[in-house]
């Protein structure tokens, strides 16, 4: 999800600002966390936190604005 979220953007089919991306994003992070829950790995999940946490506060930003 995450890469296809980055292809999208990538070939303009949904802007990275607005919340397709964070969402596909959000969801990417959720699952790989998902999977590491089975053989954690702490470097990864802290790096999916932080990737939950981006894709978290650019979709409140949006719409909050609305």
């Amino acid at each position: 999800m995450i890469a296809g979220a980055y292809l999208a953007v990538t070939k303009s089919w949904v802007a990275a600002e607005k919340p397709p991306f964070n969402l596909l994003n959000l969801v990417g992070a959720l699952l790989i966390l998902f999977s590491l829950y089975f053989e954690p790995v702490p470097g990864a999940i802290l790096i999916e936190v932080f990737w939950i946490m981006i894709a978290g506060v650019a979709l409140f930003r949006y719409f909050s604005k609305r």
